[in-house]
């Protein structure tokens, strides 16, 4: 019995380490995150990665935001504007980190991504987003 609940804790764990782990992230998964976003409307897969303020540009804001007042920002924009079709256009190393910059359509008009991820001891967090 308990080697049945330890099987069944450990897949349950499994599951959901590809979404909240943040430490070790392999590049390309940063990438994968950023387009769930987008797919999903919702910033629920890259929240773990706002580990304080950061610079967000987005149609009508262009400020400093906490990890809360980002992600509404950002699930406010995406719900409204039914966000969809993502696609990759350029991942790189910068500086101390990783960016990645996509596209995506929503409601007729074409948008571009662009999100900085900075890499310390612990893994990789996010510093800026932009939405144009």
């Amino acid at each position: 019995m308990l080697k049945k609940q330890l099987v069944i804790f450990i897949l349950n764990v499994s599951f959901m380490l590809p979404v909240f782990s943040v430490a070790g992230q392999d590049v390309n998964q940063l990438n994968s995150y950023v387009k769930t976003m987008i797919t999903t409307r919702s910033s629920k897969t890259i929240k773990p990665f706002i580990k304080g303020n950061i610079t967000l540009k987005m149609p009508g804001f262009q400020d400093i935001a906490n990890k809360t007042k980002a992600c509404d920002m950002l699930d406010g924009f995406l719900t409204k504007n039914k966000t969809g079709n993502y696609q990759l256009k350029k991942s790189g190393k910068a500086t101390n980190g990783h960016y990645v910059i996509g596209s995506f359509s929503a409601q007729n008009k074409d948008f571009i991504i662009y999100v900085l991820f900075l890499k310390n001891s612990k893994g990789y967090y996010i510093q800026q987003i932009e939405i144009e």
